[in-house]
């Protein structure tokens, strides 16, 4: 009886651009912390060793820029039309002091009409508006829990001395 191993193969590295002293090329500035234009300064055979940022004009090493891997998605929204047809009462004035449930209608001064589409925590409601989502913030729930009040502070052991 035989067994076959599998290995698991090395991910593939993209290739660093064959450089030639002044050619631009695509990579990460380690002082803008973006993926931006530089100029080759430095190569060892065809790799590029030193880059020039052409945003901050710094020199530094080059570093292959890796694909990112795709982030998990959004939840889908529906459209702003579909989400206040869908609605569930009339709108009430966004308030502070309020609290609220998905899917109630809220009226913004800035913002305008929109729907409550998540609780992200609670304190704060995403509503969705025609131009964009909002984070709004909201009271919290009453619990009926209140803190106990502190004690007073304990006697002193006799028989000690301080000082």
């Amino acid at each position: 009886m035989s067994f076959q191993i599998a290995r698991k193969r090395p991910a593939e590295k993209p290739e660093p651009p064959k450089a030639v002293l002044g050619t631009e090329v695509e990579t990460r500035c380690r002082k803008c912390r973006a993926v931006t234009t530089h100029v080759v300064t430095g190569k060892v055979g065809t790799k590029p060793t030193r880059v020039r940022c052409n945003t901050c004009e710094v020199e530094h090493e080059y570093t292959v820029t890796r694909a990112r891997r795709p982030t998990a998605t959004a939840p889908h929204q529906l459209p702003w039309a579909d989400a206040i047809a869908q609605a569930r009462g009339t709108a009430t004035a966004y308030s502070a002091a309020a609290s609220y449930v998905v899917g109630s209608r809220v009226t913004h001064p800035s913002f305008g009409e929109g729907v409550v589409v998540r609780l992200a925590s609670p304190t704060v409601c995403e509503v969705l508006f025609e131009e964009r989502t909002v984070k709004l913030l909201m009271t919290t729930a009453r619990s009926g829990f209140e803190a106990p009040t502190p004690r007073s502070p304990v006697a002193l052991r006799r028989g000690r001395r301080f000082g």
